[in-house]
C-alpha cells in the first residue's frame, strides 16, 4: 500500500489490433482466370474443375487427384499493402471448404512468414481428410514478434488413391500487438 504520494500515478496501455478478414486472393477460384494468383507445383491430373457435382459452390473448384508418387502443391504469396507486427499471440487461421473419396487422405498446410529483418518462418499442419468433407481449419502461430513482410500459404496433397476437391479458401489473421 503506498500512501501520501506527492504525485498522481497512472498506467499507459497501448494495444493495437491487426487483423485481415482474408489474406487470399481469389479464394473460390472465380476470377476470369481461375488460378489468378495461385501457383501450382508438381500437379499431375490436378486443376480447376467445372464439373456438376464436383463443384462446391459457384461455377469453379479446385481439384487434386491422387496417384502413385503424388506430391502437388498449391500456393499463393501475398506481399500485404504494408508490413504488420505479429506475435505469440497472433493466428493466422487457413480454412477451406473440401470433398474427397477416401477418408485419412494427407493435406498440410504451410505458412511461411517473411520477416522485415530478412528471416523467415515455416508453420506447418497436417491434416487428414473424412469421407464426404466438410471444413478444414488449421490454426498457426507465430513463436517471437516480428514485423511481417511477405506471406506464403501452401496446401500440399500427397494422397495416394483419393481425389479431393477445395473451395471458399480463406486464411484470416488476427493479433493483438501491445
Amino acid at each position: 500500500v503506498l500512501e501520501n504520494m506527492p504525485w498522481p500515478s497512472r498506467y499507459k496501455v497501448r494495444t493495437r489490433i491487426v487483423s485481415f478478414p482474408n489474406m487470399i486472393d481469389n479464394h473460390n477460384f472465380e476470377a476470369v482466370d481461375p488460378l489468378q494468383g495461385w501457383a501450382l507445383k508438381n500437379a499431375s491430373g490436378d486443376g480447376i474443375t467445372t464439373t456438376g457435382g464436383e463443384v462446391l459452390s459457384g461455377a469453379r473448384s479446385f481439384k487434386f487427384v491422387g496417384g502413385t508418387g503424388e506430391n502437388s502443391k498449391l500456393q499463393q504469396t501475398k506481399t500485404p499493402f504494408a508490413p504488420f507486427p505479429v506475435d505469440e499471440d497472433s493466428k493466422f487461421s487457413p480454412q477451406f471448404q473440401y470433398t474427397t473419396t477416401a477418408s485419412g487422405e494427407p493435406l498440410s498446410i504451410t505458412l511461411t512468414l517473411y520477416y522485415a529483418d530478412g528471416t523467415t518462418e515455416v508453420l506447418k499442419r497436417k491434416l487428414f481428410t473424412l469421407v464426404g468433407g466438410g471444413g478444414a481449419v488449421a490454426d498457426l502461430t507465430p513463436s517471437r514478434a516480428a514485423t511481417v513482410v511477405k506471406v506464403r500459404l501452401a496446401l500440399k496433397y500427397s494422397a495416394q488413391t483419393a481425389t479431393t476437391i477445395i473451395d471458399n479458401f480463406g486464411m484470416p489473421m488476427t493479433s493483438l500487438v501491445t
